[in-house]
């Protein structure tokens, strides 16, 4: 098998937008670096501490919600005769190795 080669305008292109990416990083590090030169250590701390509590938070709160919002959930069987599945055939087994008669499928509202 013939390995690829490119050809060296392409190469050349490669190098180019790698050259331009390490420079918008540098410049974007060297400014962010000033900005952030005057605040101490023990800010910084105070900062991480105040983003893990936020974020300790707004975790909990979505555990919560998700725990508690129960009152607008119905779950019950459906007394419907026959399934639309793609795989069934007419007497409304899924497959040719399924020996039972299919449960009635599983529906939910939401009020």
């Amino acid at each position: 098998m013939k390995k690829k080669t490119q050809r060296p305008d392409q190469g050349k292109a490669n190098q180019s937008h790698i050259q331009l990416l390490r420079h918008v990083q540098g410049t974007w590090a060297s400014w962010m670096e000033r900005k952030t030169s005057t605040i101490t250590p023990g800010t910084w701390y105070i900062l991480l501490l105040l983003f893990v509590m936020v974020s300790i938070a707004f975790n909990s709160w979505l555990i919560y919600d998700s725990l508690t919002d129960r009152e607008g959930r119905e779950i019950y069987l459906s007394t419907v005769g026959k399934r639309d599945a793609p795989f069934s055939d007419d007497n409304g087994q899924n497959d040719t190795l399924s020996k039972k008669h299919p449960l009635e499928p599983l529906h939910t509202e939401q009020k």
